[in-house]
């Protein structure tokens, strides 16, 4: 049996974790002896029940944005005590590229890096930590190249940002890949949904779902919504996701004096349910390497407002408009003219078959071999 390690945020909610989880939860398991390690701070803490579940040991590294040195003495340990078959990094900047280092160094394992944005996970204010993050992140794009055995992204623009486009050669991009029929549209679910929170029929349901953070630009998704309910009254908004501005999220809301049409919850564990229920999603995001909400939603058959900064490759269906994140109440004008197509949204889309999670599955285990 081979061991394998797996190196993620493992934060509940995150995009992140959902696609390690449905990825290498479906490894054999009389083939990979999977263990993890955590990067991110997990509050909520429902991924460490969710990993027990699928027999793997999860351990926390101190969080690297609060104990640095912390954090790679932990790595260093951990590589000095324990030995893999393979170790599989899931990483979104090359900053942090000692653990990578280390594991070639002492793992004597296959070393593979996969690469899931396009720009830092975070953005800090101080405008001298980030000019040294950036210095940091050229460094960690050589280290982790020379290092690497296999480097992996979720699109190009992924690949170029962590191991830049001198090596796009050597970077194998893989789609994640979602469980397709979970994710389509279900009559039951829309209605069961919108029974149990006393959403009307004719309620039209706005979405976001995502980390409330910078990046995924809630308070733009805000914008939009009020814009779109002050000329349209009869409608929701419905934010699934938690994060550090969760409390801005908040005040915005009551501020704009529409508590009585919003609908917040930290986390969800039937966010397929909710697209059923929802008329059209919102997607802001600053930059994203994948876009894999949109993916999903698309899967429903959901009219998605999304950020040009998204990969083209996300842009499958005719059921996703992309604008450039400028001015909300474009997007709001918008969002009433997508809102005015009600066809039957209860059929597959067969554009999205390449997408499946068994495709991505098959590719990752390909790439261990």
């Amino acid at each position: 049996m081979k061991k394998l390690l797996v190196v993620g945020d493992f934060i509940s909610g995150s995009g992140l974790t959902a696609v390690i989880m449905n990825t290498f939860g479906k490894f054999n398991q009389a083939e990979y002896r999977i263990s993890a390690v955590g990067y991110g701070r997990d509050i909520a803490g429902n991924v460490t029940s969710e990993v027990g579940k699928l027999g793997w040991q999860l351990t926390r590294s101190p969080e690297v944005t609060k104990h640095p040195l912390q954090h790679w003495l932990f790595w260093l340990k951990f590589f000095k005590a324990n030995s893999f078959d393979y170790v599989y990094f899931n990483y979104s900047s090359s900053w942090n590229f000692l653990p990578v280092l280390f594991a070639k160094h002492y793992s004597h394992g296959k070393v593979l890096v996969h690469s899931h944005n396009t720009y830092f996970s975070h953005r800090f204010s101080n405008s001298l930590l980030m000019k040294m993050l950036t210095v940091l992140n050229k460094v960690g794009r050589r280290a982790i190249v020379r290092a690497a055995d296999v480097l992996i992204a979720t699109s190009e623009g992924a690949a170029t940002w962590m191991f830049g486009q001198q090596n796009l050669s050597r970077v194998h991009i893989v789609t994640n890949g979602i469980k397709l029929q979970k994710y389509q549209f279900s009559v039951i679910c829309r209605e069961k949904i919108r029974a149990r929170y006393q959403i009307s029929p004719t309620t039209k349901v706005i979405g976001f779902v995502g980390v409330l953070g910078e990046r995924k630009n809630p308070s733009f998704a805000i914008s939009t919504f009020e814009a779109f309910h002050a000329e349209h009254p009869d409608s929701l908004l419905v934010m699934l996701g938690k994060g550090p501005l969760k409390s801005k999220v908040t005040t915005y809301i009551k501020n704009a004096g529409l508590e009585s049409h919003f609908i917040h919850f930290d986390y969800v564990n039937n966010v397929n349910e909710w697209y059923s229920a929802m008329d059209a999603l919102i997607f802001p995001s600053q930059f994203e390497g994948f876009g894999l909400v949109p993916l999903e939603a698309q899967v429903s058959n959901l009219k998605v407002l999304c950020s040009n900064v998204v990969p083209k490759s996300i842009f499958v269906t005719s059921n996703i408009t992309s604008l450039p994140v400028v001015n909300s109440n474009a997007w709001a004008k918008k969002l009433a003219v997508v809102l005015e197509d009600t066809s039957n949204r209860n059929y597959f889309n067969n554009q999205l078959a390449k997408f499946s999670d068994s495709r991505q599955i098959a590719t990752m285990e390909q790439l261990l071999k």
